[in-house]
């Protein structure tokens, strides 16, 4: 018997569908047809199908908004399951000091000065402290939206999440992520994190066994399967996160919508401070070092707005988009002996296709 019939007659409540466009899928719009796929909405059908994939060792990839993932145009292999679950429940308040922020060793790699050309890529002015505020622990699924998880926590008077206001993407995302807004970390405000590990069996970590680094954590090396996660939310002051929230959101506008976000990785403090430049954004390197912005290959573009995205101007494959990555990573490397590492997530592609990329 084939995995897919396998799959089908294990689970005859889930609509899977061979060869599926993940380019029908994919916030970008770009991606070629998945062997099987499927889109679960409940969190218990989406852990026991999980727990057989990996006790029957069925090839699969899971996927949220994929608003940071390159999807090659070939075809992907095995199972792709698109991750809907979507809950926010709120727990019980705490009264003590357990949010962890003030622990993160985590460099921002986000400062700017008012010279031109590096404002557009600066937020600090933002910044302020709320540590002390009272924490309410919110258990959110993994598959639940950013943009939805932090508008609705501000109608529930809850703050801290503000900071990464504009981003797409789901919770499950932002923790494999380890998603930064200014000089904040999405990690400093999970608690704990549900997975299922590829023994298929339920664990809870908690945050100091996160791994969690600059735009990286365990899962980008673990074959573990975030579920749900316990977030530290402040009892803080809601008009002023909302204050921030729609000043982030309004600046973020020069950022290409139709792209997968910040491509690279800003700069390193000493990798400023070599170049001599006012700002570690990776978009002031594209826009005034390499002086590639508004350059195009195919469909894609490097933005006009923000240098640092690349975006689908229409029917831009994922060929177009690597050829656009490819470039800056040759010039950056012959210009400014300058090893960029990539920020976003490659599905799908063969190695040979990825060789020119750190």
């Amino acid at each position: 018997m084939s995995w897919i019939k396998q799959l089908e007659n294990k689970f005859p409540q889930i609509k899977f569908r061979p060869n599926h466009l993940l380019s029908k899928v994919a916030y970008l719009k770009i991606g070629g047809p998945a062997e099987l796929f499927c889109h679960i909405k409940e969190e218990q059908l989406l852990s026991d199908l999980l727990v057989y994939c990996f006790k029957e060792k069925i090839l699969f990839n899971i996927i949220g908004d994929c608003s940071n993932t390159l999807i090659s145009d070939g075809s992907i292999s095995g199972l792709v399951i698109k991750n809907d679950v979507r809950y926010m429940e709120l727990l019980e308040e705490f009264s003590g000091q357990e949010n962890s922020r003030n622990l993160s060793k985590t460099s921002p790699r986000w400062k700017a000065d008012r010279v031109k050309g590096s404002f557009k890529y600066d937020f600090e002015d933002l910044n302020y402290d709320e540590s002390s505020s009272p924490i309410t622990h919110v258990k959110v699924s993994s598959g639940l939206p950013l943009p939805y998880l932090i508008t609705n926590s501000l109608k529930q008077h809850l703050t801290g999440l503000q900071w990464f206001a504009g981003i797409p993407g789901t919770v499950g995302g932002a923790i494999v992520n380890n998603i930064h807004g200014g000089t904040y970390f999405f990690n400093d405000l999970v608690r704990s994190v549900e997975v299922i590990n590829k023994e298929g069996k339920r664990v809870v970590l908690e945050q100091k066994d996160l791994g969690s680094d600059y735009d990286s954590s365990r899962f980008h090396k673990s074959s573990e399967i975030i579920i749900s996660a316990v977030l530290n939310l402040y009892k803080g002051n809601v008009e002023k996160a909302k204050h921030v929230q729609e000043e982030w959101i309004k600046r973020k506008k020069i950022q290409a919508k139709n792209s997968l976000g910040s491509v690279f990785q800003n700069l390193t403090a000493d990798q400023q401070k070599r170049l001599k430049i006012p700002t570690n954004s990776i978009g002031y390197v594209v826009e005034h070092l390499l002086q590639l912005q508004g350059k195009q290959i195919g469909k894609a573009q490097i933005s006009k707005t923000h240098a640092g995205f690349i975006e689908n101007l229409g029917g831009a494959t994922a060929a177009d988009y690597l050829a656009l990555i490819e470039l800056i990573v040759k010039k950056a490397k012959e210009k400014l002996s300058l090893k960029l590492i990539p920020e976003i997530v490659f599905l799908g592609f063969k190695e040979s296709e990825l060789a020119e990329i750190p």
